[in-house]
Order: structure tokens, then C-alpha cells, then sequence
């Protein structure tokens, strides 16, 4: 048979109708998936419309011809906006005690320090170190001019070879303690923080399963690791694959990473339990602190404000561990702070601004919230408008919180 032969118009036929059925197949196919995203986009847009036409609503149900006062409306709109709930008078909140770092350190065998760039995470650890005592030294490559003054710093600037170093020694002097322990001799508390260490474990090839190491064993030679870092996840020290790490240590979360996690914490509770509305309480106070605010573990906590601080200077850090200490004492502090301040003058000593306080004009805040309040002024209007207080709104509105309970 010659492989050239034409084939028969049967073949041909069958062919051709092989081929329209094909057509009329994958056409269908193409308009159900056609049909399918574009049901897909209408309800993605109805979902979106959903809550601002609940709003309109809402306006349109309480215009004027409904008889609603428009003042009334503004509270219940409010009212349904808030996020976290109302609070039980009630609700009391446990705050994490300082103390108990010196006092208990077996309970805390490693610390780490998250939050974003500009939080105050080197300074609270200066604080810390110096609160908790006992030997200490920095391991960083980098560091700003300000940072760990009152501290023995190894690796800086960006010496690997004395990171490396310094790490090799930790963990020699580790197994020389548990060598040590066997012969009853007792040893001093060592707290050594590390910074930056992304760049230490990219520049330093053994550094990863020495700090493993460190990690998992040092707890009982008394060393302490206070490591400060960026993000949750051990990821972001280069220690992929080993979430197991997160449970030696004690986490110290500021800002945004403090909220997120009370967030999830009040989320694993049903909406009418007694925990879910522990951890809202604790929402609030956290929203009250402001961009520093901070938790521990699951407790919430009150950091001194450590902008006049000094390392060796145990005040701040006492009256802290007393319990004595508040977000009030920290935002009056900040406004002396602010009252210290040399006043800014105009090129011509002679010339006065048209806005320049006058004489008798009431210079101090809470003398200022008071008057505004009596002259029928809101909470809200005061925390934005008087001057003198602290920039944050819900720093602020906790402030005039605490001065009208001083008060009643």
C-alpha cells in the first residue's frame, strides 16, 4: 500500500465532524468559564457594596424627616464602628511584673525583642540588662553612635572574625559550666544580647548551629540570651526550619506586633466569653499606650518611659517593679519633658506673634482640659485640640481618662 494514498472522503467527513464537535465543545466550555468569573466579579462587587450601603442606610433611616437628632445618630454610627468592645467596669487587667526576671530567671531562659525599626527595642534592652544585672556584653556589627554606651560590644563594626569569636567563647564557657556544675560550684548570671543577626549568620558560616546550641542548652549554665529581632518568625534570624526554637524563649512584642498578637488572642474566644472580654480590656489599654505599647507573652505591660534615662540609673526602673508606675506617670513625664524645652523665638526679639499666649491664659493642660470640659467641650475635642498634650489621640484621650476619674 502506498503511504501516500489521499484518503477517502468517508475519512474526510468523519474528520471534519470530529473536528466542528471539537469546536462546539470547547466553545461551550469557554463561555461557562466566561460565565462562571463573571458571576465570580458580580458577587466580589456586591460583597463590597454590602457594608457602605448598610451605612447609607443607616444615614437615610435617621435623616431629620425620621424626627432622630443628628447628635444622636453620630453616637449610634460610632457606636457600631468601634472595633474593640465596651468594657465591664469590672474588668481588671494583670499586667506583667518586671521583677520577676531577676527574681525568677528559671521561668525565662531567653528573651527576644520584637518590633519594628524605631520602636525603642536597643533601649529597652539597655534597660532590661541593667534591671536584671549579673555580667553582660553586646555581640552586633552594627549599631547607631547612641546605642549600648554602658556595654562591652564585640563585632562592631562589622568585625565577623570577633563575633565568631565571641560566640565560639559562650559556647565553650557553657560546656566548661556543666563540667563545673558536677563539681557543685554555683555561677554567676551571664546576659548577652545579640543584634542584627541575619547579617552575623550570613557572614559567619558556623554561626547558626552554635547559637542552636546556646539556645537549647545555656538555660541551665545561666547564660541568657536576649536576642532583638524584626519580625516573629525565626526566619528572620536566618534559622529557617526550626519554629521549635520559639519555646526556650520569654517574647517581648512592641507596637504593631503587640496588637496583632492580643488580637489573636481575643479571636480563639467566643464573642460573649469572659476571656474575650479580658483580652479586649487588654486591646484597649494597649491602644491607650500607643506606638510603644507592649506585651509579654500574654500579658500585657507597662514600660517606663526611657527617654530621660540613663544606663545605671535603677529609679525608672523600681518604681516600675513596684507596680507604683502607669501610663499616666509615663505621659506626664513626657509633657514636663516637653515643658523643659527651651521656647522658640522670632528672629526680631521685639516682635510677638498675634497667636502668642496672653497674660493669665491658662498654661497647663489639665487645667486647660478642665475648662474646656466646663465650658460643655467633649473628651474627644479636648484630646485634639488643647495644647500640651501628648501628640498621640489615644495617648492623649487616656491622659483626660485619668484626669477626670482623679477627679469624681
Amino acid at each position: 500500500m502506498n503511504h501516500f494514498d489521499i484518503p477517502s472522503a468517508r475519512t474526510w467527513l468523519r474528520f471534519l465532524g470530529w473536528v466542528a464537535v471539537k469546536l462546539v465543545v470547547s466553545l461551550v466550555q469557554f463561555c461557562l468559564l466566561l460565565i462562571e468569573k463573571i458571576l465570580e466579579f458580580m458577587l466580589w462587587c456586591v460583597k463590597l457594596a454590602h457594608k457602605p450601603m448598610d451605612k447609607i442606610a443607616f444615614v437615610v433611616d435617621h435623616l431629620p424627616y425620621a424626627g432622630v437628632p443628628i447628635t444622636i445618630m453620630r453616637q449610634e454610627l460610632q457606636a457600631q464602628t468601634i472595633d474593640v468592645p465596651a468594657l465591664v467596669p469590672a474588668t481588671e487587667i494583670q499586667f506583667f511584673d518586671f521583677s520577676q526576671f531577676r527574681n525568677e530567671p528559671d521561668k525565662f531562659p531567653h528573651l527576644r525583642v520584637i518590633g519594628k525599626t524605631g520602636v525603642g527595642k536597643t533601649r529597652f534592652t539597655e534597660w532590661l540588662m541593667d534591671l536584671l544585672g549579673g555580667e553582660q556584653f553586646v555581640i552586633t556589627p552594627k549599631k547607631k553612635p547612641t546605642d549600648w554606651q554602658n556595654h562591652d560590644i564585640y563585632g562592631y563594626p562589622f568585625n565577623y572574625q570577633e563575633c565568631e569569636a565571641k560566640l565560639k567563647e559562650v559556647h565553650s564557657l557553657m560546656h566548661r559550666r556543666y563540667a563545673e556544675m558536677e563539681e557543685g560550684i554555683n555561677h554567676n548570671q551571664i546576659n548577652f544580647a545579640c543584634d542584627e543577626w541575619k547579617l552575623i549568620n550570613k557572614n559567619i558560616s558556623s554561626a547558626k548551629e552554635v547559637m542552636k546550641d546556646i539556645i537549647i542548652v545555656a538555660r541551665d549554665a545561666k547564660i541568657r540570651l536576649i536576642a532583638l529581632a524584626q519580625g516573629e518568625n525565626v526566619a528572620t534570624w536566618g534559622l529557617e526550619g526550626e519554629s521549635d526554637l520559639e519555646e526556650c524563649f520569654t517574647t517581648v512584642r512592641f507596637g504593631d506586633f503587640a496588637l496583632d498578637y492580643c488580637k489573636g488572642l481575643r479571636n480563639q474566644y467566643r464573642k460573649d466569653s469572659d476571656e474575650f472580654l479580658y483580652y479586649s480590656a487588654v486591646l484597649n489599654e494597649l491602644v491607650s499606650q500607643g506606638f510603644r505599647c507592649c506585651m509579654i507573652d500574654r500579658l500585657p505591660a507597662k514600660v517606663p518611659d526611657l527617654s530621660n534615662w540613663k544606663p545605671g540609673n535603677k529609679a525608672v526602673a523600681v518604681a516600675c517593679m513596684d507596680g507604683s508606675y502607669s501610663v499616666v506617670n509615663q505621659l506626664q513625664s513626657q509633657l514636663h519633658a516637653k515643658s523643659q524645652k527651651p521656647q522658640k523665638t522670632t528672629q526680631n526679639q521685639g516682635f510677638q506673634p498675634k497667636n502668642a499666649p496672653e497674660e493669665g491664659a491658662i498654661s497647663d493642660p489639665q487645667e486647660a482640659v478642665k475648662s474646656a470640659l466646663d465650658a460643655g467641650r467633649s473628651v474627644d475635642w479636648c484630646a485634639k485640640n488643647v495644647p500640651g498634650l501628648p501628640g498621640n489621640y489615644y495617648s492623649a484621650r487616656a491622659l483626660i481618662e485619668e484626669w477626670i476619674q482623679e477627679t469624681n
